[in-house]
């Protein structure tokens, strides 16, 4: 009808409309969230780096600094002797080459991670260029805000107080973002080398601290498109719901409103649990996602830091080596059997030393500064002088590492240089004792603790530091538990491994926790769990605009239906004498439309007809598409939508486990198919259990079909076979489906098993009806033998199945409950399909005209289906059923719901004896 058709349309229209507001209200408010959740941590970080860069100058300077006394002291010392300037050449590399490499600010700042994912850029001020960035290819490159954003009004660095936003949250992106020719690799990398944050000003540069853009991608678009799909989806079917129910008009309007109503509210609740579910699967994934990155950041800091500690320590023993030569060669210049203890005094001074030794080549002392005047090196390996004996044969140097001194118990370093006489040969050797106390002023700074407090600068609240060794915490950050053991915190132990993702409890609050190892170390980031009240908020807001989406579906539905007659189409039919199909009127034919992955078998290859098959396959091929009810076509699209979700699932696993991409920045649905989290009653656990009951129902869905196809070609023998397999299909899916999730619910399965096997044989000898009976119930309801609600005659009991329980099933007759062991459940009756088949027979006279009867049925059965209740469609004249002693026996088929397979005869003789009476047609005694 005219009336049903624009109403489609205006339906579809309201759908589109809503569509575009919902995906405009979905990104502001994932905008706003975004600048909430981002803005308190780059906040943290610009703090955290301002902190730094004092620091990161003060060890600058104090590298310059030691370099410049040593070499002032070097100068003082040669007194311009060219001669032995030559030894500085072998100082190794200058403090300038020295800091650029290791200790530089820029290249430490921006190791920093900034909140989720985020990271810190050094530009110039002068032009915008790159000055340091965490992925080196970008150096160099400008870097361009987008948006209104004045720059040159960023705060300089003179307090903390004047740090804050510039213009609110600006994108800035590098400039080959903007290239019209370049790869896509290169632009998605230009894109997550952006940053979504803001600036401050630092001496003659910006420093940019922000989350990636991409990262603002995935939280705003990216999300406001999953919800927008969300909203579509529910809407959709809602909407075509109600188009069905338009050309349904079996109900009157009040009953029609009343299932409408709740119906939109089962799509309004079903809209605010999946995006809130969807919201907060996002929010915790991407929290953990991003610990598990942050924790990787910190090894990898961890073993950036030791090698600049080496690189250090290693530019400071050549620097020394370098002050040892020197006394080597001032003790040769003047003879070491002319110097005295004063003369040594001086020169340690004058080389910023503490100590000089001289030994002759049996090992003694000869001449020292040092208290110690009368020492001898030991002859035994294990003492910390026997080190220096290789000198005594000839070796150049020997530079011992700092530690407790044997002699005097003092901390200190000692470095020895060989000394040649005449003939070039070994003549003793000069070493130099170097207090420690400047190296660990350089080296301090770089160290595990410095990692963890530059770690916690954005997302992480805190970090622990645990030894492998002693698993003992070895520094921390606010948490203190400094030499304490995982046990006290409750941390256990088989979690401490690299990519662990997780809930750890302390002091009754919850942490997000991941963890990373380096080769002495676990680290581990750790974050307060948030109550995810953006998510409900945003959540909530969509919800009251899918109340109101909903409410004017159902208003313009409602209206609609109120000016459709009921039975329109039924009226039709009869009006204009349209006879349907055959295989509608036998009512076990084949489908009218084929459905499913295979819908153009048909017509390729002719199937057999098989009496009964369409019942063995459960499939209600004998209702016509235009008869079959609203729910039972919205079931079929819900299935649609459902086997679009599962696929996307499968190829998503595909990407994430096959390829081999990069998983640890992965969150959202991703996040839970990888499967990194921790075992246990989790969200993440029932999550994965749920998508994998969505993939395996839609699985052995299509593989029904395929076995119901392939039974449509076979004989009987062969579909014997597929029913077999269809239903062994079915066990196999409950029982993978039970094995996972026990085991991502952290259930040792193989335990279980054994476990079980046990403890059924020991049972099953003293409970024997007990076993049999919760076998037969588990039997029952993975086979759908019947379920809650159906109609059934068990024996000679007709009535209703209010309950299935483990042991026994009820069935109820009005008042009367009937309570049966499901063992002893033996024939069974199952009235519950979705239509029932009933036949009528009707009695006439032989000497009545059987044509005129027919034309009375045929015009008026249609009318009658308004006084019968419970009918799907109206009845049919099916012909001559039987010859009887004094009648002819006509047939008559209706279809009702289950419920009013009794009804429903009665009410239809009842109309076909008034109609007799009326049209005076005789009923033979």
């Amino acid at each position: 009808m005219k009336i049903i058709r624009n109403t489609k349309r205006f339906l579809h229209l309201l759908l589109a409309v809503f569509t575009v507001i919902c995906a405009l209200l979905s990104y502001q408010y994932h905008e706003e969230n975004l600048e909430v959740q981002t803005t308190p941590q780059v906040m943290r970080a610009m703090t955290q780096v301002s902190r730094l860069l004092p620091q990161l100058e003060e060890n600058e300077q104090a590298v310059r600094e030691v370099y410049d006394n040593l070499e002032r002291s070097r100068r003082v010392v040669l007194h311009g002797d060219k001669d032995a300037d030559a030894a500085l050449s072998e100082s190794g590399e200058n403090a300038d080459t020295l800091i650029d490499h290791t200790l530089s600010w820029m290249n430490r700042v921006i190791m920093l991670r900034v909140g989720r994912r985020g990271h810190v850029i050094v530009i110039s001020k002068a032009d915008n260029t790159i000055l340091a960035h965490p992925d080196e290819q970008f150096v160099g490159e400008k870097l361009y805000p987008i948006g209104n954003v004045d720059m040159d009004a960023a705060p300089e660095l003179s307090s903390l107080e004047q740090i804050g936003i510039t213009g609110g949250f600006k994108a800035f992106f590098p400039s080959s973002f903007f290239q019209e020719k370049v790869s896509p690799d290169r632009f998605y990398a230009a894109a997550d080398a952006g940053i979504y944050g803001t600036a401050f000003a630092y001496e003659d540069t910006y420093i940019l601290c922000g989350i990636t853009l991409i990262e603002a991608i995935i939280l705003c678009i990216m999300r406001s498109l999953f919800t927008t799909l969300i909203f579509f989806s529910i809407a959709f079917v809602l909407v075509r719901y109600i188009g069905f129910s338009l050309e349904w008009r079996k109900e009157e309007q009040k009953a029609f409103c009343r299932r409408l109503r709740a119906y939109a509210l089962i799509a309004l609740i079903v809209q605010f649990s999946v995006t809130w579910y969807y919201e907060t699967i996002m929010d915790v994934t991407g929290d953990l996602a991003t610990i598990n990155e942050h924790s990787q950041a910190a090894v990898e800091n961890l073993n950036t830091y030791r090698n600049y500690r080496g690189e250090l320590s290693e530019w400071l023993d050549k620097q020394y080596l370098t002050q040892c030569r020197l006394a080597a060669e001032l003790v040769r210049h003047k003879g070491k059997e002319n110097l005295t203890r004063q003369e040594l005094a001086k020169y340690a001074e004058e080389l910023r030393i503490k100590y000089i030794y001289v030994f002759d080549r049996t090992g003694k002392v000869i001449v020292t500064n040092s208290p110690y005047d009368h020492f001898m090196l030991s002859s035994h390996k294990g003492d910390q002088s026997y080190a220096f004996r290789p000198l005594l044969g000839g070796k150049e140097y020997v530079i011992q590492e700092p530690q407790q001194d044997d002699a005097g118990g003092e901390y200190m370093q000692y470095i020895g240089v060989s000394l040649r006489d005449e003939e070039d040969l070994a003549d003793g050797f000069v070493q130099i004792g170097v207090d420690p106390e400047l190296r660990e002023r350089l080296l301090s700074p770089i160290n595990v603790q410095t990692v963890l407090d530059n770690l916690v600068i954005g997302l992480p609240d805190y970090a622990l530091a645990i030894d492998k060794a002693t698993l003992q915490v070895v520094a921390t950050t606010g948490l203190g538990f400094v030499q304490a053991s995982i046990a006290e915190l409750g941390i256990q132990e088989e979690n401490l491994k690299t990519g662990f993702n997780g809930f750890y409890d302390n002091a009754g609050i919850t942490y997000y926790a991941g963890v990373s190892e380096s080769e002495d170390l676990f680290l581990m980031p750790l974050t307060r769990s948030m109550d995810n009240q953006d998510s409900l908020f945003t959540s909530l807001k969509l919800a009251l605009f899918g109340a109101l989406s909903f409410l004017l579906f159902a208003a313009a539905a409602f209206y609609s239906y109120g000016r459709l007659p009921l039975d329109n189409a039924s009226e039709d039919d009869g009006k204009s004498g349209k006879k349907e199909p055959a295989a509608q009127s036998a009512g076990d034919g084949e489908e009218d439309e084929e459905r499913g992955i295979f819908r153009s078998l048909k017509s390729v290859i002719k199937t057999q007809d098989k009496a009964g098959f369409e019942g063995r396959w459960k499939k209600q091929s004998s209702i016509p598409l235009s008869q079959q009810t609203p729910e039972m076509r919205t079931k079929r699209i819900i299935y649609r939508i459902l086997l679009v979700f599962s696929l996307a699932l499968i190829l998503l696993e595909f990407f994430v486990v096959t390829l081999g991409i990069k998983t640890t920045g992965l969150d959202g649905l991703s996040y839970v198919i990888l499967g990194n989290w921790e075992r246990g009653f989790n969200l993440f656990s029932f999550s994965y259990c749920l998508f994998l009951l969505c993939v395996l129902y839609v699985f052995q869905e299509l593989l029904n079909q395929t076995l119901y196809r392939m039974a449509k070609l076979s004989d009987l023998k062969d579909e014997t076979i597929l029913l077999l397999l269809r239903n062994a299909l079915k066990y196999s899916c409950a029982l993978l489906f039970l094995y996972i999730g026990l085991d991502k619910f952290g259930v040792d399965t193989r335990a279980l098993w054994a476990s079980v096997g046990v403890l059924s044989l020991t049972i099953g000898i003293g409970a024997k009806d007990l076993i049999s009976d919760v076998i037969a119930g588990l039997f029952i309801i993975f086979e759908g033998t019947y379920k809650i609600g159906d109609t059934v005659i068990v024996g000679s009991w007709f009535g209703t199945v209010e309950e299935i329980g483990i042991r026994y099933t009820k069935i109820s007759f009005f008042s009367d409950t009937k309570i049966f062991n499901n063992s002893s459940i033996r024939d069974i009756v199952n009235c519950g399909g979705e239509v029932a088949r009933e036949v009528v027979k009707i009695p006439i006279p032989y000497e009545t005209d059987l044509l005129e009867i027919e034309k009375l049925l045929g015009q008026e059965l249609p009318v009658m289906a308004k006084n019968v209740p419970g009918l799907v469609k109206p009845p049919k004249y099916q012909g001559v059923d039987a010859f009887g002693d004094s009648s002819v026996m006509l047939r008559i088929a209706i279809f009702c719901s289950p419920g009013k397979r009794k009804q429903a005869p009665r009410a239809l003789l009842r109309e076909i004896k008034l109609l007799f009476d009326r049209e005076h047609v005789n009923i033979p005694y």
